[in-house]
């Protein structure tokens, strides 16, 4: 079966390089990337999408990447579940695969709708809290 996605989107924070207790590198990352659907005079939907990268792709990511900068990312879908307080969650995630240049964040001559699409990105990016996520990103209840 096919498993594959393709995002293209901004780093809502630099990503940490940090290892195993078997010393293999990774990095858990978000990207914020605007809906392409939108009803017209609403403000574009950003959605935050958690990526996790393995080894050389997380040290590339790691060493060439930073707050706000523009990338593409190959990878896969993951989806876990995990039971807390009787409740059955559910999780989402992108195992990198790889990762791309996509332009510096101020680009030569961008025209208006492009403008327009940055600051709303740019708006979300600011305005976006981990504290929301901590509990997932710190893999202390997932059961995998």
């Amino acid at each position: 079966m096919l498993n594959s996605v393709t995002i293209m989107g901004r780093l809502t924070a630099d990503p940490v390089l940090q290892q195993t207790t078997n010393g293999v590198p990774y990095c858990k990352f978000i990207l914020a990337n605007e809906s392409e659907y939108y009803q017209e005079g609403k403000e574009r939907p950003v959605n935050f999408v958690i990526m996790n990268a393995w080894r050389s792709t997380a040290e590339f990511i790691c060493r060439n990447f930073v707050k706000g900068k523009l990338m593409i990312v190959e990878g896969s879908l993951r989806v876990a579940s995990y039971v807390k307080n009787d409740e059955r969650r559910f999780i989402s995630n992108v195992e990198v695969g790889r990762a791309y240049f996509a332009g510096d964040k101020k680009a030569a001559a961008p025209d208006n709708s492009a403008i327009e699409e940055e600051q709303t990105l740019n708006k979300a990016i600011e305005e976006f809290s981990l504290e929301e996520y901590e509990e997932i990103l710190s893999g202390e209840d997932l059961p995998f």
